[in-house]
C-alpha cells in the first residue's frame, strides 16, 4: 500500500500538500450540503446549427428556483427565458420545463443529450457552462 501511495504521488511537486489539499476539499464537500455547492450562475456559448452560437446563462437559486436564458448570436436580439424549479439527483441537475439535463462538474455544468447520456467526442467540450 505504501509503495502504491509513493508511486501515485511520485509525480506531484509536493505530495504532502497534494494529499492535504485533497483532504481539505473532501472535508469541504462533506461539511456542506451538496445542493448548496450547485447554487450560482453558469454561462457559456453552446453550438448552433444556423447561428454563431447560443449564449446561455443558467442561474440556480437556493430556493430551488432557476432562470435559464438563451440568445441566438447573430440571428436574433430576442432573449428566451425560462423559469422554474431545479432538482439535483446525484450529480445530475434537472430543470423543470427544459428538455436537457446537466451533469455537475467542478465549477461547471455539462449538457447531456436528450436521452440523458454524456455528449461524447470532440464536440463535448462545446456543451459546457462554466460557473461564475
Amino acid at each position: 500500500m505504501g509503495l502504491l501511495v509513493m508511486i501515485v504521488l511520485g509525480g506531484c511537486d509536493n505530495p504532502k500538500q497534494s494529499v492535504a489539499a485533497y483532504k481539505d476539499n473532501l472535508q469541504e464537500l462533506k461539511g456542506r450540503d451538496r445542493a448548496e455547492i450547485v447554487i450560482g450562475e453558469y454561462k457559456g456559448v453552446m453550438p448552433c446549427a444556423d447561428c454563431d452560437g447560443i449564449e446561455t446563462l443558467i442561474s440556480l437559486h437556493k430556493d430551488n428556483s432557476y432562470k435559464y436564458s438563451s440568445k441566438y448570436l447573430n440571428k436574433s436580439d430576442d432573449v428566451f427565458v425560462r423559469e422554474g424549479k431545479w432538482k439535483l439527483d446525484g450529480n445530475i441537475i434537472t430543470l423543470d420545463g427544459v428538455d436537457y439535463k446537466f451533469k455537475l462538474g467542478n465549477h461547471f455544468l455539462s449538457q447531456l443529450d436528450l436521452s440523458g447520456n454524456d455528449i461524447t467526442g470532440d464536440i463535448s467540450k462545446y456543451y459546457v457552462l462554466t460557473k461564475n
